[in-house]
């Protein structure tokens, strides 16, 4: 019995992709993360858009390459993934790519600039994911009350 009550825990734990060039940050950012969530770490950016596909996760929280023609790699790949994964990005701020700055902001539901605090960042995490389900639980509600009205409507009527 106990066995099943821990089995049911870890399925009721989101599943998040880290993703970071640096295999040492990846591993990092997972072991603050594992103990709320199943984590995946990737650290090929080839292998990225497969690895949110076969997982399917609640939140991708990617490092950011320091260099813009590779954060625009980054930022394509990212683009691929399906709408309702959040995707929390980190950064170091750089005043001499205003343009790259602009497409992160706007590739990104948030960003976290480097140094970061990790304790916050794991905090900040968890709430957005709770959020995001949240919303998501809400919406989903909202269009089986549409179609529940739209069905009673439709059957009210004499042919």
């Amino acid at each position: 019995m106990k066995k099943k009550i821990r089995h049911m825990q870890r399925s009721e734990k989101k599943t998040i992709v880290v993703f970071s060039p640096d295999v040492d940050v990846a591993r990092n950012l997972s072991l603050f993360l594992e103990n709320d969530f199943d984590v995946v770490c990737e650290s090929r950016l080839k292998r990225l858009a497969e690895t949110i596909v076969q997982t399917a996760p609640a939140l991708v929280l990617a490092d950011v390459y320091p260099m813009p023609s590779d954060i625009r790699k980054l930022l394509a790949v990212l683009e691929q993934r399906s709408s309702g994964v959040l995707l929390v990005l980190l950064h170091v701020y750089r005043n001499w790519a205003p343009e790259v700055e602009e497409a992160i902001h706007k590739a990104a539901d948030h960003v976290f600039y480097k140094p970061v605090n990790v304790e916050l960042l794991s905090t900040r995490i968890a709430e957005f994911v709770n959020q995001h389900e949240s919303v998501m639980e809400l919406t989903a509600s909202k269009k089986v009350r549409a179609a529940n009205q739209e069905s009673r409507d439709c059957s009210g009527g004499s042919i």
